[in-house]
């Protein structure tokens, strides 16, 4: 008998506007779903970093099951972010990013967050200025690899990471980058054949320590 997986009832599309409720709403679940959080924090911080991800972005792909949506990857290609069409857009995100994360610094919760929100840039900042000093500069970022976490390990985020690889040969990519840490599934890159080629640790007040990592990948 053959054993149905979430790929079977999955349907792939471009990401649309009205995505974006669905979608910051899985970013808060997997990086902002503290408890001991305020929601209305959570929530902000995620739109915030929902919203300055879309601006680096310039493919967007989600894919779909009867119950919504199950997963999404972003991608940004350098030469389609130098259309002044594209650089109008990213300019209008992170002003919805910016206008999001404001009120927040109302709340020592809220400048909390925002903070490690902070850090981790500078980290991302540091590993891919490292990487293209030693590499040179790459074609194009995947810049979100999300799947919901009742379809893990059935094939969704393997048939979106390949929907982006189509997206990049079709946009004459052939080298990319892309960031995630160990509070995500990184073993997946590992297998996919990508490069490690960068890691920053950061330590948290609470003790605990978050590593991240830059990898390299090629089309």
């Amino acid at each position: 008998m053959r054993i149905q997986t979430p790929c079977d009832a999955m349907i792939m599309r471009p990401m649309s506007r009205d995505d974006y409720p669905a979608l910051i709403e899985m970013v808060r679940r997997m990086w902002y779903g503290d408890p001991d959080m305020d929601t209305r924090v959570s929530r902000a911080l995620a739109k915030a970093d929902f919203e300055a991800t879309l601006s680096r972005t310039t493919e967007a792909w989600v894919s779909e099951t009867p119950d919504g949506l199950s997963g999404v990857i972003l991608g940004g290609v350098a030469g389609r972010r130098r259309s002044w069409r594209r650089m109008l857009s990213s300019l209008r995100h992170l002003r919805r990013a910016a206008g999001t994360l404001l009120p927040l610094l109302a709340s020592r919760e809220g400048r909390r967050g925002i903070r490690g929100m902070l850090r981790i840039n500078a980290a991302d900042d540091r590993l891919l200025r490292d990487a293209t000093r030693d590499r040179g500069r790459y074609d194009a970022e995947v810049t979100l690899l999300l799947v919901e976490a009742n379809v893990r390990g059935g094939g969704v985020g393997r048939r979106l990471f390949d929907r982006m690889m189509r997206t990049f040969r079709e946009a004459g990519v052939e080298r990319f980058f892309l960031f995630t840490d160990t509070t995500c599934n990184f073993g997946f890159y590992d297998h996919l054949g990508l490069v490690r080629c960068g890691e920053r640790p950061l330590a948290w007040s609470n003790g605990d320590v978050t590593a991240f990592y830059l990898y390299d990948g090629r089309v």
